[in-house]
């Protein structure tokens, strides 16, 4: 399964990925010093381009938000940009 997630740091997205192991990913991130508080699993997809499609939906919706970002707000907010992937 190809994972959408999104890296969280203090309430604000600061990455929106794709990957296969969202565990070994991470890992790279925290490794390259990526700072974030938490990751979301959005989505998970059988098809690799559906997860790239998704995600380049889901970067081109919250670049709407700027730095007032739907996802420092409640989880709910989360099941609500399903409807836009």
């Amino acid at each position: 399964m190809w994972h959408l997630y999104v890296l969280i740091n203090e309430g604000k997205p600061i990455y929106v990925g794709v990957s296969y192991s969202v565990k070994d990913r991470i890992k790279q991130h925290i490794k390259s010093g990526k700072q974030f508080d938490k990751h979301i699993i959005i989505e998970s997809f059988t098809i690799k381009e559906s997860a790239l499609s998704a995600e380049r939906s889901l970067i081109k919706y919250l670049s709407l938000f700027g730095d007032e970002s739907i996802i420092n707000r409640k989880y709910e907010r989360f099941e609500q940009l399903k409807r836009y992937l």
